[in-house]
């Protein structure tokens, strides 16, 4: 049992250790490499996940796409071997939901607006699992292996899953495509991207969501 144990932190870590380092990479060299060859700094809160890929030398846009492979691997391999309650419905429930999150959460980095059915789709996909992520981890928390882990820990699960409720039902997301027009003096007529993009921002929201989600079932493992 203590050998099980132990192998799976191992497995845990290392799933934790992949999801955060290549999610960092990620950000941290496309910001950079994006405010280079845009000549302007890339904006959380107007622009797409996609577009942060985009926005890179062409060269390093495989390494990206590798960077966000790595990231679902990790996140993935965090889910199998620390949800191993599985004799519970909320259990199963939650490593299926945390694994398709994994995978949704990649492909938002590559799937264009060009594709608008299928972007949305996948957008509305990973807000309903990144809900079905909150709840059922705060539940598995609560009530299985990690009995002895702090009350607290739940609660944080259940304000995110309150927090992508309110982000799914938000009204602003059915006006999403309007833009802002601004009218030049000589009469003509630019249109503008508005200063926050309901449907941008909301799709880093999850994303960030998901990766506060992972920490907190991190810090729960070592409650076993």
């Amino acid at each position: 049992m203590i050998n099980v144990l132990a192998n799976n932190m191992v497995y845990t870590s290392l799933g934790f250790a992949m999801a955060v380092i290549f999610f960092l990479l990620t950000i941290v060299f496309s910001l950079s490499n994006y405010r280079t060859k845009q000549g302007r700094n890339y904006s959380f809160l107007n622009e797409f996940p996609y577009e942060l890929s985009q926005g890179v030398e062409q060269r390093f846009v495989i390494y990206l796409y590798f960077s966000q492979m790595m990231q679902a691997l990790g996140f993935v391999l965090f889910g199998f071997y620390a949800f191993v309650d599985l004799a519970h419905y909320f259990g199963i429930i939650l490593i299926v939901s945390w694994t398709l999150t994994a995978l949704l959460g990649a492909s938002i980095f590559f799937v264009k607006l060009r594709s608008m059915k299928g972007h949305i789709a996948i957008v509305a996909c990973l807000i309903t699992f990144t809900l079905v992520n909150a709840v059922f981890l705060g539940i598995y928390i609560f009530k299985t292996i990690y009995l002895d882990a702090p009350l607290i820990l739940p609660i944080i699960c259940w304000i995110l899953a309150a927090i992508v409720a309110f982000l799914a039902i938000n009204p602003a997301l059915k006006r999403w495509p309007f833009m802002d027009k601004i009218e030049q003096q000589d009469g003509t007529i630019i249109i503008l991207r508005p200063k926050f993009f309901v449907l941008a921002y909301t799709e880093w929201a999850i994303i960030f969501i998901n990766m506060l989600l992972l920490l907190v079932g991190f810090i729960a493992y070592f409650f076993i």
